[in-house]
């Protein structure tokens, strides 16, 4: 089994924009592809993990979400970069679209997701990482047994995250130097 870094998508790999739906909009945050090259040399498979609770409650649809994640691939791929998997969660219980507004396990900070990421690329979760600028990417993490870390430009003391940093260029070195 190999180890990765499970990656939040908005505000981690791309600039936040609250239900981006436009992939015209995606950019990557500065020294993505430098942090994701780092971390593939290292060894670590690559997986974007992301709740998309726009598409429930009616805000765009999957395609859109596709198209968001197609940019990002694009955008990664001019940089000799890629991600080994992308997952997201299109749920959210207050949702206005009732075959989808539901409580599920894959919405973070429920671990579903990284667990069937795992399952299907032959990835250990104890022996990976979860990073994400958000306490739901942390507590994902953490029900997964990853090591969690905290993209913050402020520091949270009250974090559950093993490691809190301003970028992911900073958590990639903070991975290596492990």
């Amino acid at each position: 089994m190999q180890a990765a870094v499970f990656l939040d998508r908005d505000g981690t790999l791309i600039e936040e924009i609250p239900y981006l739906h436009d992939p015209l909009r995606v950019k990557l945050v500065p020294n993505c592809v430098e942090a994701l090259g780092l971390l593939r040399g290292a060894g670590f498979k690559l997986v974007l993990i992301s709740n998309q609770s726009g598409v429930a409650r009616g805000y765009f649809k999957r395609s859109d979400v596709d198209a968001v994640n197609g940019s990002l691939a694009d955008l990664l791929s001019a940089g000799g970069e890629r991600l080994d998997g992308m997952y997201y969660c299109p749920h959210h219980p207050d949702g206005d679209l009732p075959e989808i507004a539901i409580r599920c396990r894959c919405r973070k900070p429920g671990p579903k997701m990284i667990f069937q990421a795992c399952r299907e690329l032959g990835l250990e979760a104890s022996r990976s990482y979860m990073v994400g600028n958000a306490d739901v990417d942390v507590g994902a993490g953490n029900a997964a047994g990853c090591t969690s870390m905290l993209i913050s430009g402020t520091a949270q003391a009250d974090s559950n995250a093993d490691w809190i940093g301003p970028d992911l260029l900073s958590a990639a070195h903070w991975i290596l130097d492990r």
